[in-house]
């Protein structure tokens, strides 16, 4: 059930869910080897599963595992074994429990968490997390203690946006 401890390691983590999640999925698909990803958003298990269901074909190399709960809360990373993780992957997330919260904000206390509770030295997981607004990258390296990679969507996805219109083949290739 959804409820019980990951007992996994070496799995990807997704935590928080926005819907880059099925994108993010579709590339782990086209890995040449199976692979479990486990992924933490305060959706009930449920409707993620329908969600997943409808929104991608049937999963063929990837495993997901489900759990429900909030990736601002140490117990809940313990819960989905963060630390022996091989990857964690931090969304802007769109499934927390206060709506008036803005999503970097989340991000950024998840990175606080990650920062100060995974080891500093090898093995610890390779980690990303994703912010939504520019002005909060600062923050978000501080709290991360600049030890966690920083990609702001908005930006990366202007960026593109630019780029393609000065590179025409450059949008086949995104």
């Amino acid at each position: 059930t959804g409820n019980r401890s990951v007992l996994e390691s070496g799995h990807i983590l997704i935590l928080g869910w926005n819907e880059k999640i099925f994108s993010i999925l579709d590339l782990f698909e086209d890995y040449h080897k199976p692979v479990t990803i486990v992924i933490l958003a305060n959706y009930p298990i449920p409707e993620m599963a329908a969600k997943l269901r409808s929104e991608r074909a049937a999963a063929r190399r990837i495993k997901p595992v489900l759990r429900s709960g909030s990736p601002t809360q140490l117990a809940q990373l313990e819960r989905v074994a963060f630390r022996d993780a091989f990857s964690v992957i931090v969304l802007a997330d769109e499934s927390h429990t206060n709506p008036n919260e803005e999503p970097d904000l989340c991000t950024i206390k998840t990175l606080m968490l990650l920062a100060t509770n995974v080891p500093a030295v090898p093995p610890r997981p390779k980690m990303v997390a994703e912010l939504l607004r520019r002005e909060n990258l600062e923050v978000a390296h501080i709290a991360s203690r600049r030890s966690i990679s920083l990609v702001c969507s908005s930006e990366v996805l202007s960026r593109m946006i630019v780029q393609a219109s000065r590179q025409p083949g450059l949008s086949y290739v995104y």
